[in-house]
């Protein structure tokens, strides 16, 4: 992991086996490459940085430092290949539960902080979902959560790929 300086250096933030990818750590590998760190979120608190890794099935929590450097990293939940087989995209909820777009299981997820996975949405509409977005809104609002999908794994099997933006209420 990197960090860019306001002069534009680019500077290594963070190096870590936990942090390595490995396709063949959940099988089938589907992709001809390793994706380890992949999508990143701060906690509530902007005290630690929580990372997925795609192919291990992870979350990592790391902890960032008074000065801005990266504490040691600890693994916070996983590898757990049935349910975050494909960790990507991930934002922190305002109560400070994980939400994960799993693309290669086509599955949402929310990861309480006493670490328990719970399916939120699995199949359906989704076709590889990439990114996840949550839009608290304001006093009386819905609570909005935004997901992307990719559809890559169905455009590599030649069929034709559902990528869309969805919106769905979280209450």
């Amino acid at each position: 992991m990197f960090t860019v300086q306001s002069n534009g250096n680019v500077v290594k933030w963070l190096t870590d086996p936990l942090l390595k990818g490995d396709r063949n750590f959940c099988p089938p590998a589907e992709l001809h490459l390793d994706i380890g760190a992949n999508g990143i979120a701060f906690d509530k608190n902007g005290t630690s940085l929580f990372v997925v890794n795609t192919d291990r099935a992870s979350i990592i929590r790391v902890p960032i430092m008074n000065d801005g450097s990266a504490g040691k990293p600890e693994l916070f939940v996983g590898p757990d290949c049935k349910n975050l087989n494909g960790a990507d995209g991930i934002v922190v909820d305002k109560d400070g539960s994980i939400i994960i777009a799993v693309n290669k299981l086509n599955k949402i997820v929310r990861v309480s902080m006493d670490k328990k996975i719970t399916a939120l949405e699995s199949d359906g509409i989704l076709d590889f979902p990439a990114s996840v977005k949550i839009d608290n809104g304001t006093a009386g609002q819905e609570h909005i959560l935004y997901i992307t999908n990719f559809g890559f794994v169905s455009a590599g099997k030649h069929l034709t790929p559902r990528v869309a933006l969805l919106k769905a209420g979280l209450g």
